[in-house]
């Protein structure tokens, strides 16, 4: 359901869905990028070796009347 919600109401294309929490009274949804998209952003090359990240809260539109974000490591 979540997936489905992130793709087709999002537009969320290229990230695995983990979880959703719910973070006082706002709905966030987790997800990761895939690994076959991941690459460099320098060469374009797609084997690289990750070395660190943050974790990256965007807003989305709400549902109802509740806030929705979408966190995700970059």
């Amino acid at each position: 359901m979540s997936t489905s919600i992130l793709y087709h109401g999002g537009g969320l294309v290229g990230y695995d869905y983990l979880f959703t929490r719910d973070e006082q009274g706002a709905m966030i949804f987790c997800v990761r990028p895939k690994a076959q998209t991941v690459c460099c952003p320098e060469c374009g090359r797609e084997h690289v070796v990750f070395r660190g990240g943050k974790v990256r809260q965007f807003r989305a539109l709400p549902i109802g009347n509740k806030p929705v974000s979408i966190e995700a490591w970059v």
